[in-house]
This record gives C-alpha cells, structure tokens and sequence, in this order.
C-alpha cells in the first residue's frame, strides 16, 4: 500500500511540475553513459557481429547499473526512515513518468507520420 502511494505521489509531481528540463535528471545521466559505452565500444569492435555483441552489452550494462543504482538508493533511504524512503521512491516515479514530455513527443511522431515523414 505504501508502494502505491508514493507512485501517486510521483503522478501527483509530473502533474504539478511537469519536466524538469533544467535539473540533472536521470536520463540524461544515462544517455551521457550510452554514449561513453558506444565510444570505448565503436573503438574496439569493428565487424557487425562485435557491434551487435557491444550493443547487448551496453543494454546489459544499463540495466544492471540503473536498476541498480535505484535499488541503493532506496535501500539507503528506506535505512536512514520511511519518509526519505517514500520521498525517494515519489522523486524516482516522478523521474520515471514524465508523462508531460511522453505525450509531446507521442504527438510529434504521429504529425510525423500522417504527414509522411
């Protein structure tokens, strides 16, 4: 039960505060890591078969290292109390959602397509 009310109070965020395009967000901390992992990745594999082995590997890497750093911080939280626990886990389905910049792009590719591009 306390699950679902820190996700409605992450809902309650994106609703109220929208996307923050200027705060550090996740996501872009995990495209900063895609795009280091291609580099290190492009420079040493060269033939299809060793790009498409890079490529799980990253998928692999991002999953682990996000997942990961969520499971820790929620460990640490829920540690220290329940409400810097319930805090962190609204931020993180805050962070998760953006249903503000979900619905813009959504919006961009169907323009996109009904106009043929």
């Amino acid at each position: 039960m306390n699950h679902l009310l820190a996700v409605t109070a992450g809902v309650c965020l994106d609703v109220i505060l929208g996307d923050p395009h200027r705060l550090p967000h996740p996501v872009r901390l995990m495209g900063f890591l895609i795009k280091c992992f291609e580099k290190f990745f492009r420079k040493r594999c060269h033939s299809p078969r060793q790009l498409r082995f890079a490529g799980i590997a990253i998928l692999i890497l991002m999953v682990v290292l996000s997942g990961g750093a969520a499971l820790l911080a929620m460990k640490l939280l829920f540690g220290i109390g329940f409400w810097y626990g319930f805090a962190g886990e609204a931020l993180l389905s805050y962070w998760m959602l953006s249903g503000g910049c979900l619905a813009r792009e959504a919006k961009k590719g169907a323009r996109s397509l009904s106009e043929g591009l």
